[in-house]
């Protein structure tokens, strides 16, 4: 799912190891007008939001994961929604024995959600 502005999220977070970037390593987005109260107190590091020391080796990786997951983004974004749509074919043609809770939402192509049971 493309992140831009039109998504209008307040706060978004993310795992650098969800991209195949390092363990340990993360990125928070804000928007402007929110503020959040620092996680862990004394220190300057981070914004004002963590102390301790800052890894500037995890952030130069988790950049270049990013980097590396933005430009196979369609590719694979393409690749999902098929597999997402073949599910939902084939979940279609079973609905007597469950129900499909995300048909028609917006949502990322790689989520879906279905219960086991009856469906009316």
């Amino acid at each position: 799912m493309a992140l831009n502005k039109q998504l209008d999220v307040d706060i978004l977070t993310m795992s650098g190891h969800k991209i195949h970037g390092l363990k340990g390593t993360g990125a928070l987005f804000l928007k402007k007008d929110v503020t959040l109260a620092p996680f862990i107190t004394g220190g300057e590091q981070e914004l004002g939001l963590r102390s301790g020391t800052e890894n500037p080796a995890g952030a130069v990786s988790l950049a270049k994961a990013m980097k590396q997951s933005f430009e196979q983004l369609d590719k694979y974004h393409d690749e999902m929604l098929n597999l997402k749509t073949q599910l939902q074919k084939t979940a279609w043609r079973h609905r007597r024995y469950c129900d499909e809770h995300t048909a028609g939402a917006k949502c990322a192509a790689h989520c879906e959600f279905f219960s086991a049971g009856y469906s009316n």
